[in-house]
C-alpha cells in the first residue's frame, strides 16, 4: 500500500508544491510508528495483542503474494485495454483503486 502511494505522488509530481524531501519523510515517519509499536512487547498487557498481530502478517504472506500476481494481472489487461496510453504504474493504481471500489477514476485533472 505504501508503494502505491509513493508511485502516485511520483506521477502526480509535477502537481505538488511540498518539498521534495517530504515523500522520504512520511515513509520513514510510518516505520518509526511500526517499530514503536513492535516495542510495544515490552509491556506486559500489550505482548499478546504485538504477538498476535506480527503472526497475523507472517501467515498473510502467501496471500499477499497471490494478491499482488492478481493485481499485477488486472493492471496488464488494463495497460492494454486503456484507449489511452497510461504508464505501467499509473494502470497499477488505477486497478488497485478499482479493486477498493473506486470507480470513477478521473486522472485527467
Amino acid at each position: 500500500m505504501i508503494l502505491l502511494v509513493i508511485i502516485y505522488l511520483y506521477e502526480k509530481k509535477n502537481e505538488y508544491d511540498g518539498e521534495p524531501n517530504s515523500i522520504l519523510e512520511a515513509v520513514a515517519n510510518f516505520f518509526l510508528w511500526l517499530k514503536f509499536f513492535y516495542f510495544m512487547r515490552l509491556n506486559e498487557f500489550t505482548t499478546h495483542f504485538v504477538r498476535m498481530f506480527v503472526n497475523v502478517i507472517k501467515f498473510s504472506k502467501i496471500f499477499a503474494l497471490i494478491y499482488f500476481f492478481m493485481l499485477m494481472a488486472f493492471s496488464t489487461t488494463n495497460l492494454i485495454l486503456c484507449i489511452e496510453k497510461n504508464s505501467a504504474l499509473l494502470s497499477l493504481f488505477q486497478t488497485y483503486l478499482t479493486g477498493l471500489g473506486e470507480f470513477d477514476l478521473d486522472f485527467k485533472k
